[in-house]
């Protein structure tokens, strides 16, 4: 049965807006990021940038902007989105991106109902409960500096030295691995012009969704310097400690080197067979 929808332009959602929710436990949340959002724009047009990490300065005048838009907005909530704006984690960024390409699919389909209308994500309880300072947090140049503007080089040091032992890398178990890949490759190992960006449409913060092919083992012509050398040593190791290869359902050869050569390889190392059939 046919439906008709109407959705509001955004200028009248800006100033009376319906949101989807993600979280019951939350309702009430979401009105102080919608000001929040519209805040760091007006912070941006005057500063001529975001609110730097953990930058007190920065965090008061985006609260005095906020109580402009919404007085009642939770001021340690804004405090957090300022401080925390620059950051990225790629757990979260494959959240919204499976948002998006639902309703893109939606769109495509014109079947199920799309979301109405403004959808904020958050998950404050991730950050740890010792917070870095605005030094700790400072950007240096690398793919992690998302992630340390979150939560501290200190931090980001921890986790590249974590070890962890996944039981079950069936779906779930599949996304988890990429996420622990993207976000503690050693950068020591990384090739520079790599094709990362087979795997990736944001230099390794987040899984592309959309990238419904891997390297196929099946057919392959290989130097075996490369698959014995040390950077591809390393990270079989590396899955090796965290017990990857004592459940590895839904995963074989294919996803593992698919990887390792995006990572370790230059792209003009990498041949990709387009021609050939696997029957």
């Amino acid at each position: 049965m046919l439906k008709i929808l109407q959705f509001k332009s955004l200028r009248e959602s800006l100033a009376a807006p319906e949101f989807f929710l993600t979280d019951f436990a939350k309702f009430d949340r979401p009105a102080t990021p919608h000001a929040g959002f519209q805040a760091l724009s007006q912070f941006k047009a005057q500063h001529q940038c975001l609110p730097q990490p953990r930058n007190a300065k920065d965090a008061t005048s985006l609260v005095v902007l906020v109580k402009k838009i919404d007085p009642d907005a939770d001021e340690k909530i804004i405090t957090e989105l300022a401080y925390q704006v620059t950051g990225d984690l790629p757990p979260l960024a494959a959240v919204i991106g499976g948002f998006v390409a639902q309703e893109v699919l939606k769109a495509c389909s014109a079947k199920f109902h799309p979301m109405l209308q403004h959808l904020y994500f958050n998950s404050l309880e991730s950050l740890p409960t010792t917070l870095s300072n605005e030094q700790d947090c400072q950007p240096l140049g690398s793919r992690y500096d998302g992630q340390i503007a979150m939560f501290g080089k200190s931090f980001q040091d921890k986790l590249a030295n974590h070890r962890q032992f996944l039981v079950g890398a069936g779906a779930i178990g599949c996304e988890m691995l990429k996420n622990w890949t993207f976000s503690n490759a050693d950068p020591d190992f990384v090739a520079p012009g790599n094709a990362m960006e087979f795997l990736s449409d944001d230099r390794g913060k987040s899984y592309n969704p959309m990238c419904h092919c891997h390297v196929w083992s099946n057919f392959e012509i290989g130097d075996l310097g490369f698959w014995r050398g040390e950077a591809y040593y390393k990270f079989f190791e590396y899955l090796e400690q965290g017990g990857f290869y004592y459940e590895r359902h839904g995963w074989g050869g294919a996803p593992v080197h698919s990887i390792g050569a995006a990572l370790f390889a230059k792209k003009e190392q990498i041949h990709f067979f387009n021609d050939v059939m696997i029957g």
